[in-house]
C-alpha cells in the first residue's frame, strides 16, 4: 500500500502542487491591505517614487531587486486603477496591496522551489509535503505578507540549492546547464538581499558532505576555470540586477550603513525586558542567545512542533544521507551564528523555514508510517485511501486553523505552549505588533488634532506617508529618539507609543506616560493595546525629553 500511495502522489504532483501554490497565494495576498504600512514598508514606496523620477540611490542599504519589481507593481496598479478601474466599476488596488504583491506572488511560488529541492534528495512524499507546509505555514505567511527582501533572498536561496544539486546528480551532458543556472540564482539572491554567505554554505555543503559520504557523488569534480565561469555568470547576473552597486555615492552609504551609522534608536524589547540589539554588541551583549530557538518553540504551531522533533530525530539517526545532512547542516549554520549575532528580529528566520518545513515533512512521513504500522490489516483494507491521507491532510488542514483564526494578524499568533492568546505580544512585540493599525491610529489623530499639532512617535516616515494621504500636512513630525527634535512649549503633542518600539532612548515617555497617564486614543489589536496616543503640552514634551540618555554616543 505504501508504494501504491508514492506512486498516487508522483501522478498528481502538478495538481498538488498547484493546489499548493493557490492555497498559499489566497492566504498571503487576502486581507493584504488591512493592516497599514510598516516603516520598512513606506521607506521602499519612497524610494520607488524617487526610482520614477531617475534617482536610483535611496534605500541604498538595499539592493534593488526587490524596489524594481515593487516599481513594475505599482506602475501596472496606477494605470488599473487609472484607465481600468473607473471603465469596469470596480474596486482600485489599494497601494499597500500594490507594494506587497511581489512578495506574496514570489511567497506563494516559493512552494515549488522547496518541493524540488526536497524532491532533489528526498522521495516524493517529503517533497510534496515539504511544498504544503510552506503554503500553509503562519510563519511563512506572515513574512511574505510584508515588503522586506528576505521573501526574495530565500526564493533564489532555494532555486541556487536545487540547481547545484541537480549539477552534482545529471548525467554530464546536463552539469553545465544546471552549474550555470545555480550561479545565476545566486547571483539573483544576492540583489535580492546583501547575504553573500549562503553563496559560501552551498559549496561548504558539499566539500563537507563528499568526505562524509563519497559514494553520493561520482564524477562533480570541477577546476579552477570552471569556478571562474562559475563566478563571472555569479557577477553578470548580480550586476545586471543591481547595477547602483557600482555608483561611489551608494558604496559610501552602504559603508556607512554597515556601520550603524543610520541608527537613532537602540533597543529590543522582549519578555519585559529591553536588549540591546546592535552588531557592536555581538555575541555577549545583544539580544538574548536563545532568541530564536524561543521564536520556534512559541510560534510555530505545535502540531509542527511534532512532526519536527521526530523528523530531526531521524536526520541524526541516519545523518550521512544528503538530504538529512543538508537539513542538520542548514539548521547548524543558522542557528549557531544567527543567535550568536548581535541583532535578532523574527522576520530573519524565513531562511530558516525551509530546513524545518522539510523536517517536518520527515516527521509526518514517520508518524503516518507508524499509524500505519499499527492498523489491523482487514481495516487498512477496506479504508485504504482514509488511512493513506489521514495523517498528511491533518498537517495541512490544522495549520489553517491558525491562519484563520489569527488572519489577518499571522504575527500575533502564538502556540499552545507559549500560552496562546493571552501571551500575545509578550514575546516579541516587535515583530509581532510590526507597526500593526499604526494607519489608523495616524488616521485617528488627524481627527482630533488641531491645525499645526506635532505628532511624535518612532517611525516618521509611516507619519508622513499618511499626513499626506490624510491632507493633515501641517501636522510637525518629530522622531522620539532623536536627540535634535524640539516641540515649541505652545504646542499640543500627540505622542504615539506602541510596545515594540520601546528604545534606550524614548524610555522616560514610557515611564511617564504608558500606564501612567489615560491616552486620548487607543488602538487594540486582538485585544491587546497595540498603539496608545497621548495628548500633551510642547512644554510636557521637551521635560520627558530632557530625560533621555542616547547609548550610542
Amino acid at each position: 500500500m505504501r508504494e501504491e500511495y508514492r506512486e498516487w502522489l508522483f501522478r498528481h504532483r502538478i495538481s498538488i502542487l498547484i493546489f499548493a501554490v493557490i492555497i498559499g497565494f489566497f492566504f498571503r495576498i487576502y486581507n493584504l491591505n488591512y493592516v497599514g504600512f510598516a516603516e520598512d514598508e513606506v521607506n521602499k514606496i519612497n524610494a520607488v517614487e524617487k526610482y520614477l523620477k531617475g534617482d536610483f540611490t535611496p534605500n541604498a542599504e538595499h539592493p534593488m531587486l526587490m524596489k524594481n519589481l515593487i516599481l513594475v507593481s505599482v506602475v501596472v496598479s496606477r494605470y488599473y486603477n487609472e484607465n481600468i478601474a473607473p471603465k469596469l466599476n470596480v474596486r482600485k488596488i489599494p497601494i499597500e496591496v500594490a507594494v506587497r504583491f511581489p512578495n506574496v506572488l514570489f511567497g506563494a511560488l516559493t512552494a515549488i522551489c522547496i518541493y524540488l529541492l526536497a524532491f532533489s534528495f528526498f522521495d516524493i512524499e517529503v517533497a510534496l509535503l515539504s511544498a504544503l507546509l510552506w503554503a500553509t505555514g503562519i510563519n511563512a505567511i506572515m513574512i511574505n505578507r510584508i515588503a522586506k527582501e528576505d521573501t526574495l533572498m530565500v526564493f533564489f536561496i532555494l532555486l541556487g540549492f536545487y540547481f547545484h544539486r541537480r549539477f552534482k546528480t545529471a548525467k554530464p551532458e546536463f552539469k553545465r546547464k544546471f552549474y550555470y543556472l545555480s550561479a545565476a540564482s545566486f547571483g539573483a539572491m544576492l540583489s535580492a538581499k546583501y547575504f553573500p554567505h549562503y553563496l559560501g554554505l552551498n559549496f561548504l555543503f558539499y566539500a563537507i558532505h563528499r568526505k562524509i559520504n563519497p559514494s553520493e557523488y561520482i564524477d562533480d569534480h570541477y577546476t579552477f576555470k570552471d569556478l571562474v565561469k562559475y563566478f563571472v555568470v555569479f557577477s553578470l547576473v548580480f550586476f545586471a540586477l543591481n547595477p547602483m552597486i557600482l555608483s561611489p555615492e551608494v558604496l559610501k552609504y552602504i559603508i556607512f550603513y554597515t556601520h550603524e551609522g543610520t541608527m537613532v534608536h537602540h533597543g529590543y524589547y522582549m519578555l519585559n525586558h529591553l536588549y540591546f540589539n546592535d552588531v557592536s554588541r555581538t555575541p555577549f551583549n545583544g539580544t538574548p542567545w536563545y532568541f530564536y530557538l524561543l521564536y520556534i518553540f512559541v510560534k510555530f504551531p505545535t502540531i509542527i512542533l511534532i512532526a519536527l522533533i521526530v523528523g530531526l530525530v531521524f536526520c541524526v539517526k541516519d545523518w550521512r544521507k544528503g538530504g538529512n545532512f543538508l537539513i542538520l547542516f542548514l539548521l547548524f549554520f543558522w542557528l549557531v551564528p544567527y543567535s550568536l549575532f548581535g541583532v535578532k528580529f523574527c522576520r530573519y528566520t524565513l531562511s530558516l523555514l525551509p530546513p524545518i518545513y522539510m523536517a517536518a515533512a520527515i516527521g509526518v512521513a514517520k508518524i503516518f508510517e507508524a499509524v500505519k504500522n499499527y492498523v489491523d490489516e482487514g481495516f487498512l483494507n477496506l479504508q485504504k485511501v482514509k488511512i493513506s491521507f489521514i495523517i498528511p491532510i491533518l498537517y495541512v488542514i490544522l495549520p489553517l486553523t491558525s491562519l484563520i483564526v489569527s488572519n489577518p494578524f499571522y504575527s500575533l499568533y502564538v502556540n499552545f505552549i507559549g500560552g496562546g492568546k493571552k501571551n500575545i505580544g509578550y514575546f516579541f512585540p516587535h515583530d509581532e505588533f510590526y507597526d500593526l493599525d499604526l494607519r489608523e491610529a495616524i488616521r485617528r489623530t488627524v481627527e482630533i488634532a488641531p491645525t499645526g499639532s506635532v505628532i511624535a512617535g518612532e517611525t516618521p516616515a509611516v507619519f508622513e506617508f499618511y499626513l499626506k494621504k490624510f491632507h493633515r500636512e501641517d501636522m510637525k513630525v518629530v522622531e522620539l529618539s532623536d536627540k535634535n527634535g524640539v516641540v515649541e512649549e505652545n504646542r499640543i503633542v500627540f505622542v504615539i507609543l506602541q510596545p515594540g518600539r520601546m528604545y534606550f532612548e524614548n524610555l522616560p515617555f514610557y515611564r511617564h506616560l504608558w500606564g501612567k497617564k489615560n491616552p486620548v486614543v487607543t488602538v487594540k489589536v486582538m485585544g491587546k493595546d497595540a498603539i496608545n496616543i497621548y495628548k500633551i503640552s510642547g512644554e510636557e514634551y521637551m521635560k520627558y525629553a530632557s530625560e533621555r540618555e542616547f547609548p550610542g554616543d
